[in-house]
């Protein structure tokens, strides 16, 4: 890691982006989306906090928006809660 990265992101804007089943495909992985169906009336506020981990994650590397993928990063949990990355593509 380079340095640290944070970000927030609006639940309602996601919540809005999830009507669009394209917008899961270009922004989540698919264990992603599994996840995300799962969760029910939670599945707005989870994504929320995955979009906004992936950014803060490119942050970190010194990188934006657009030099990686989003779909190509993905956000998955520690048996404790902790968020963990998986880089693919």
């Amino acid at each position: 890691m380079r340095g640290l990265g944070i970000d927030l992101c609006d639940v309602r804007r996601i919540e809005r982006a999830l009507e669009n089943p394209r917008f899961l495909e270009r922004y989540y992985t698919q264990e992603e989306r599994a996840y995300l169906r799962q969760r029910g009336q939670a599945a707005a506020c989870s994504a929320a906090a995955m979009f906004a981990a992936k950014e803060a994650f490119l942050k970190a590397l010194g990188l934006g928006i657009g030099s990686v993928a989003l779909c190509d990063i993905g956000v998955s949990h520690e048996p404790g809660g902790a968020p963990a990355y998986r880089l693919t593509g």
